[in-house]
């Protein structure tokens, strides 16, 4: 059984490491921090009840037939429960994190999530947000003084897009410059996601 949690978490750890991308400068460097972010955050909403939010569009496509639900636990903390389905497998995951409201005293769409296999905290900044349809997450880590990490997970309440909710995601991202990198869709396929 440990042997089994071990590469269970080996696993996620290198699916993990592949939901970034990786580029040139740092995280300060003025077109990232000039980010803007969403104004008037309601964590109640966001967390919409327990409501999932799918992933659609990633960096990477490790996050296919993910599905993460928020539940507030406070003013300003979450708990956040991960259920994913491995496509090669069929094994169904569920893990467990806590979401925190960075900055609640000034609105700001910007979170913290201790991921359930990773010590350190990701705090992600809503560069978009319409809480009963869509939301685009971004994060940056430097690595090193030349180098960066960064995130961009675009989720959705529903499984898919409509053509009018990818027109609005799009011009909202490019007039902040986003993607950095390129994007790939999420599998959310309800027939091969069911659980």
């Amino acid at each position: 059984m440990f042997n089994l949690r071990l590469a269970f978490v080996f696993i996620t750890l290198i699916s993990f490491s592949y939901s970034q991308y990786t580029s040139r400068g740092q995280c300060e460097d003025r077109d990232r921090i000039n980010l803007s972010v969403a104004q008037w955050f309601n964590l109640r909403r966001f967390a919409g009840n327990g409501a999932p939010w799918y992933p659609i569009a990633s960096y990477s496509s490790n996050l296919d037939c993910l599905s993460l639900y928020f539940t507030e636990t406070s003013t300003n903390t979450m708990n956040v429960v991960y259920t994913q389905k491995n496509l090669t497998t069929g094994v169904v995951s569920r893990r467990e994190g806590k979401a925190t409201w960075v900055r609640p005293d000034y609105r700001e769409a910007i979170i913290s999530v201790n991921h359930p296999y990773d010590g350190k905290p990701l705090v992600y900044r809503m560069v978009l947000i319409v809480y009963d349809e869509f939301t685009a997450h971004y994060s940056c880590v430097n690595l090193d003084k030349q180098n960066r990490q960064e995130f961009l997970h675009l989720m959705s309440r529903n499984r898919t897009l409509t053509s009018d909710q990818q027109r609005r995601v799009r011009a909202s991202l490019e007039r902040q410059h986003l993607p950095h990198g390129p994007m790939v869709n999420v599998v959310q396929d309800p027939t091969i996601c069911s659980i």
